[in-house]
């Protein structure tokens, strides 16, 4: 376990705390059932996430499927979907955190 000094991206450094929140919040994201591909799946990417440290890179990908559901890739392995809303609420904490407010939720 290392403890994390920094938060940057695109060069600006960011508030260590409110990326702790953000982190939390991701991993929040409620994994609803194991994913099976199915004909008219997207491809396209809804929301990519890809957090660097010096021990590990995952990447997180989301593809919306539908009005309320969202398979993902963890390090191009897909096996389960999630909410839309909830991949919503990650994409809005990440919007906030990047344009310097405090996350907190």
């Amino acid at each position: 376990r290392s403890d994390l000094t920094s938060v940057t991206y695109n060069g600006k450094s960011y508030d260590i705390k409110s990326f702790k929140y953000l982190y939390q919040y991701m991993l929040s994201v409620n994994m609803q059932g194991e994913y099976v591909a199915q004909e008219g799946d997207s491809t396209t990417p809804y929301l990519k996430i890809k957090i660097h440290s010096e021990t590990n890179s995952p990447e997180l990908v989301f593809y919306r499927d539908n009005s309320s559901r969202c398979h993902f890739t963890i390090d191009g392995e897909a096996s389960y979907y999630a909410l839309v809303e909830d991949v919503n609420a990650v994409r809005q904490n990440i919007l906030a955190f990047v344009a310097g407010e405090t996350v907190t939720k």
